[in-house]
């Protein structure tokens, strides 16, 4: 938008462009200029949490020292 309008839009203009409202702009840009927790409730619903979106990368110890024995890692 800054190359049509020539300036930073406002977050009027960014609601209308996406066609919500400009309270959910001002919130994704709070959210998105902050730390926000995992327990964030977020969907239509506000059902889930944010965690649960979120892939666990965790390996075990036990996992690790197989990797490693068996040169998987």
């Amino acid at each position: 938008m800054f190359q049509t309008l020539g300036r930073r839009a406002t977050v009027t203009e960014i609601a209308q462009k996406l066609d919500i409202q400009p309270s959910q702009i001002r919130e994704y840009l709070t959210v998105a200029s902050g730390t926000i927790s995992l327990d964030l409730k977020v969907g239509d619903n506000q059902d889930t949490e944010l965690s649960e979106l979120l892939a666990d990368e965790v390996i075990s110890p036990n996992e690790l020292i197989t990797k490693k024995c068996y040169g998987k890692i």
